[in-house]
């Protein structure tokens, strides 16, 4: 829990590094151990060290103002009104919708900002001095909800205007670019709401899996649409299917059963496809297993804040909510934890999920270079009636998964398993994969991803990790065919920074030599990053003592 001393107290709100007033978005930068909460009624993002270590944990950072104590508004590059929304895309860049100035502030390598720096960037407005409102395909109305895709696509929920834009590669916008695409609306200037399949009426938020599949969770209609392929959809396009009504043209408005929902203003989904929509009059948050299969109007498979399907009432305890005003979820997939901003509480509260994962224990699942081979590698500690998996693969600038081959699990075993492949010929860009584990009888369940970026093959010369494992030190070489800026990292197996071993200049004359020192490390699997202006690598180490 963020914001409160303890589970029963919800009145300690205020402008501190340890407290909430309002918080609505929520979301988390896992590559760079960072979590972010839109702290809506101070005008301000906080950014978390992550994983959390303690409840009431302070901020370590504050954007929007210059200090923890400050809530005012403005319409400048280091100030905000009412931010609502937030997402991170690859390399930490932070989108942040500030609401009540219609507009959306980009923060590159956020996890690096200093309190009250600027934004690099903004959507929805030409610069940063202006707030109006607008409704066409450069401006906004009140922006909440926030969703990236795997390839850089910004989805926002343009509240008032009812509809959803998309920007595609958002992070390389021009400051008040137009939108790419709309959907809840046959074009950029229209904004009458509606209840068919084609029409959204007041969106609070979205999400997007990795099958970019688009979830909005529509507050007026009561229900989420979902919208298959959405980068794909022509403006306007219709919903591929609707929870929380029976259909595409009824808006009834109950928040006691398994299949119904009033006020949803939050929405997630996670690697398995589970959906999680935060029920905001039913004080609850409901979610739905492999949400892209189930039947419009479908009953919720579970429930967090309210014991059963038919309590709604508000409560301030360790398993009850107050969700009167904007709410948002956030998912750490690897560690199976759900994050919920209890607004009217004045906290954020961490579930644990209630794994939808089938009996194998996955302990890891890693995809890296060597010269023009990738291997992928992973290993489970236990397996029950498992017959496989099915490795899939997204190629650069592709939406869809392909299927590249499928690996024949050990059945039940208590026993460590080892599986490995490997592949050759990729195309240079960013390759993503994913395992996808199927039980005998045909249940499955999707691993989280892990990706691997393929580099012009005469761009750079990476030596394999000797030894590898290594109990203290291990060393490698780097040559770069030209002078670049490169940065040399490794990273422990949550995805935080353990080691930078070189950040500047390489010449291309000789190849240069490095050191791994993992004395002072626990032993278990670690991360090699190398990153230049024209290079990207890999290498996954295993420290053993």
């Amino acid at each position: 829990m963020l914001g409160q001393a303890d589970f029963t107290t919800s009145t300690q709100a205020g402008t501190a590094a340890t407290t909430l007033d309002g918080p609505s978005g929520v979301c988390l930068d896992l590559s760079n151990g960072k979590m972010y909460i839109a702290d809506e009624d101070d005008h301000r993002v906080l950014r978390f060290a992550y994983p959390l270590t303690s409840d009431q944990q302070a901020a370590e950072a504050v954007l929007g103002q210059a200090d923890f104590t400050s809530s005012s508004t403005g319409t400048t590059a280091a100030t905000m009104n009412n931010p609502s929304g937030c997402a991170v895309g690859s390399g930490g860049v932070l989108f942040v919708s500030d609401q009540r100035n219609n507009r959306i502030l980009r923060f590159d390598s956020a996890h690096t900002k200093a309190s009250g720096a600027d934004a690099d960037g903004v959507l929805g407005q030409a610069d940063f001095t202006s707030g109006n409102d607008g409704t066409n395909a450069s401006r906004l109305d009140e922006p909440e909800g926030l969703a990236l895709d795997g390839d850089g696509r910004l989805y926002v929920a343009d509240r008032v205007n009812n509809r959803v834009l998309r920007f595609d590669n958002a992070a390389s916008k021009a400051d008040g670019a137009d939108a790419d695409g709309v959907l809840g609306q046959a074009d950029f200037t229209s904004s009458s709401g509606g209840v068919t399949a084609s029409r959204i009426e007041s969106p609070y938020d979205v999400a997007v899996d990795s099958d970019g599949r688009l979830y909005v969770a529509e507050s007026f209609n009561s229900r989420v649409l979902r919208f298959d392929d959405a980068a794909s959809k022509a403006d306007g396009a219709d919903a591929d299917g609707v929870l929380g009504q029976a259909d595409f043209t009824s808006r009834v408005a109950s928040s006691t059963s398994a299949s119904s929902m009033t006020l949803p203003y939050g929405v997630a989904v996670d690697a398995s496809g589970r959906l999680y929509v935060a029920d905001n009059s039913g004080k609850r948050v409901l979610f739905f297993d492999d949400a892209a299969s189930k039947s419009n109007g479908a009953d919720a498979d579970g429930v967090l804040g309210q014991a059963d399907f038919t309590s709604g009432s508000s409560s301030t305890t360790a398993s009850g909510l107050n969700l009167q005003a904007r709410s948002d979820i956030a998912i750490d997939d690897a560690n199976e934890q759900v994050y919920v901003t209890d607004t009217s509480n004045n906290r954020l509260l961490g579930f644990e999920a209630s794994s939808t994962a089938l009996p194998v224990e996955l302990t890891h699942f890693t995809a890296t270079r060597d010269g023009a081979t990738t291997y992928l590698a992973w290993t489970t500690a236990t397996e029950t009636n498992n017959a496989g998996f099915e490795l899939q693969h997204r190629a650069p600038r592709t939406a869809q998964w392909a299927v590249n081959a499928f690996i024949p699990g050990h059945g039940t075993t208590l026993q460590t398993q080892a599986y490995d492949y490997r592949l050759t010929d990729l195309a240079p860009g960013t390759h993503r994969f994913r395992l996808k584990q199927i039980d005998y009888d045909g249940t499955f369940d999707y691993s989280p991803e892990v990706e691997v970026t393929v580099a012009l093959a005469s761009a750079y010369q990476l030596s394999a990790v000797y030894p590898n494992p290594f109990q203290a030190e291990a060393v490698f070489t780097l040559a770069v065919r030209e002078p670049q800026l490169v940065r040399v990292a490794v990273y422990d197996a949550l995805g935080r920074e353990v080691a930078l071993l070189h950040e500047g200049t390489l010449s291309a004359e000789a190849s240069h030599r490095f050191t791994v020192a993992g004395e002072a490390w626990s032993s278990g699997l670690y991360l090699l990053r190398v990153q230049g202006e024209r290079m990207s690598a890999t290498r996954a180490l295993t420290l053993v003592k």
